[in-house]
């Protein structure tokens, strides 16, 4: 798959973007990215809004410095005559399976490795079955009594779930989906490193025999959904993880 690296500047745009979600004016994106930035007590020189606007105009190939700088990711659309904007549905999926894999992009300046467009399809289908498996597991938490709160967008994992009581710690989910009956399951190295730091409140929901049906997931097993501490129950081979009977811990 061919990788292209966002550097912090257009990570921090795309961010600010995924936050605001749907169509946006110029106005609106500056105010996310500069809040962004403030938040994480970056420093925003005097120049700031012109080097985001550069940066934009770098990551969409409706404006002309995309073309004469021969960029490779197609990221941003506008509509010029509504002077609106938005990220472009095929990159969504793309992006925020980067970030994801990234981290925390609000509180820590990163990087991202988006695929290039031309090879998407696997990309595409894993976002599907994940957000689907994602879909199952937050109803299951539901059903259970848990107030579920999404931050996939946000951290490296994919809901927070508290009970109804007011002493209640918060708890986090990672869910993963698949369409084998038993596979290893990835986790990325933030991944990872999220849940050693809260394996006492850390979650793994997994969704079994997800099918992909003209572009939709559907069916899939009920949640298969480990309480912490995880590492009790599953054994560790570098970034997989395999379910086992007895407690097993490889540490990385």
């Amino acid at each position: 798959m061919n990788i292209t690296t966002l550097q912090t500047r257009g990570t921090d745009l795309v961010t600010a973007a995924l936050k605001l979600a749907g169509r946006f004016d110029r106005a609106e994106l500056m105010e996310s990215y500069g809040k962004l930035r403030q938040a994480r007590g970056d420093p925003l020189p005097h120049w700031w809004k012109q080097g985001v606007s550069n940066e934009l105009h770098r990551l969409s190939s409706d404006f002309a410095t995309f073309h004469t700088e021969h960029r490779k990711l197609d990221l941003f659309c506008c509509d010029v005559r509504a002077k609106q904007y938005a990220l472009r549905d095929s990159a969504k999926p793309l992006l925020i399976e980067a970030a994801n894999a990234a981290g925390d992009l609000f509180t820590s300046r990163n990087t991202l490795l988006v695929s290039r467009y031309g090879d998407t399809t696997q990309f595409h289908n894993n976002h599907l079955i994940g957000q689907y498996a994602q879909k199952i597991v937050m109803n299951e938490m539901r059903s259970r009594g848990y107030t579920v709160i999404d931050t996939s967008l946000l951290h490296a994992y994919d809901f927070e779930f508290k009970a109804p009581t007011r002493t209640s710690v918060p708890q986090i989910m990672e869910t993963k989906g698949t369409r084998a009956s038993e596979i290893d399951i990835t986790l990325t190295p933030n991944e990872m490193q999220v849940m050693f730091e809260n394996r006492d409140r850390y979650w793994l929901g997994i969704v079994y025999n997800i099918k992909l049906d003209s572009g939709q997931a559907r069916d899939g097993s009920l949640p298969f959904i480990t309480a912490p501490p995880i590492i009790d129950q599953w054994r560790f081979l570098t970034a997989r993880i395999r379910r086992v009977e007895a407690t097993l811990f490889d540490k990385l």
